[in-house]
């Protein structure tokens, strides 16, 4: 834990300037096309701070195919399917009914690269 406490400084600092909050957590859900029951699925949840200098407004989220122009130098993301098309695992898991509205617009809430690079910052921090 030690060395987590200098980066969460740095963490704060880079989430209240894009107004930007997350928490890691399980939902209940399925990974799979023929699961049957459901399991706590790991997803981060993540919304906007109040009071930041970043109004909604100037939010754009992450283009869906990486940012991929029509001229073709940025390959689209590739599929599951497309990999393997024997795979019954799901895109994205399928949330639980008794999910909230509130709680899976947060959950399924396209995140802008800004957001995809501090999730993956504090994910590189804690895991190397």
């Amino acid at each position: 834990r030690r060395r987590t406490k200098p980066f969460d400084a740095v963490l704060r600092s880079a989430c209240n300037a894009v107004g930007f909050d997350f928490e890691v957590t399980g939902v209940m859900g399925i990974k799979r096309v023929y699961q049957t029951v459901e399991f706590a699925q790991l997803m981060c949840k993540a919304g906007a701070t109040e009071g930041t200098a970043v109004s909604a407004g100037s939010r754009v989220p992450a283009e869906p195919n990486g940012g991929a122009h029509s001229d073709g130098k940025v390959p689209e993301n590739l599929q599951l399917l497309s990999i393997d098309d024997m795979t019954d695992v799901l895109e994205a898991p399928k949330l639980s009914a008794e999910v909230a509205e509130a709680d899976r617009a947060l959950l399924e809430k396209p995140l802008t690269a800004v957001e995809q690079v501090i999730l993956l910052a504090r994910c590189h921090w804690l895991w190397v």
